[in-house]
């Protein structure tokens, strides 16, 4: 069951990080972002995906690997998602 076009477009996403209790994939991304600053989905996926190689460096899709470590982001409270 694929989610229905649009649903997460007015998801917001903002960063509060403390980078030192996450894995390196995520401190990674985690780099790419402004503390307190709103992102949507299309902004961070455009974000991630403009990332420079010496910046970011996976052979895996970035958005991929942040779906991976969204939860986690989230309860450590590096993440705050509104869904507005």
């Amino acid at each position: 069951m694929s989610r229905p076009a649009g649903q997460y477009k007015n998801r917001k996403y903002t960063f509060q990080a403390s980078m030192c209790k996450f894995p390196p994939q995520a401190r990674q991304l985690l780099s790419l972002v402004t503390n307190g600053q709103r992102y949507t989905e299309e902004q961070l996926m455009n974000l991630f995906y403009q990332a420079p190689d010496d910046v970011l460096y996976t052979t895996q899709d970035p958005w991929r690997v942040f779906c991976y470590y969204r939860s986690r982001l989230i309860h450590g409270g590096a993440l705050k998602v509104e869904n507005k």
